[in-house]
């Protein structure tokens, strides 16, 4: 259990209210496809039946593959690769000669 301390109210016309929500009408397939809106860029319809077929520990399973079998991506070295190309033949900046004051 949590707990949280809050300060004592100034005036009777303060209080503080708590209230919680319990949802049982949602699917396993919904469930599943919130899940994977929030972990990823948004689920697909086999990517949702693949989390519900991955049994009773299912998202503990998808998140241990994601970490050990789907190779690291960066999205800065996409960018990078694709916005910021290196030149292949660099040159030198400037006019050659002498300086003059």
């Amino acid at each position: 259990m949590d707990f949280l301390d809050l300060p004592i109210p100034d005036s009777a016309h303060e209080s503080y209210v708590l209230t919680s929500y319990h949802h049982d009408g949602f699917g396993i397939e919904a469930e599943a496809a919130r899940f994977l809106e929030q972990a990823t860029f948004g689920p697909t319809r086999s990517t949702i039946d693949n989390l519900v077929a991955s049994g009773e520990n299912k998202y503990t399973t998808w998140v241990k593959n994601q970490i050990e079998t789907v190779p690291m991506s960066s999205h800065r070295e996409y960018y990078r690769r694709r916005v910021n190309p290196r030149m292949e033949y660099p040159f030198a900046h400037g006019a050659p000669g002498p300086k003059t004051a």
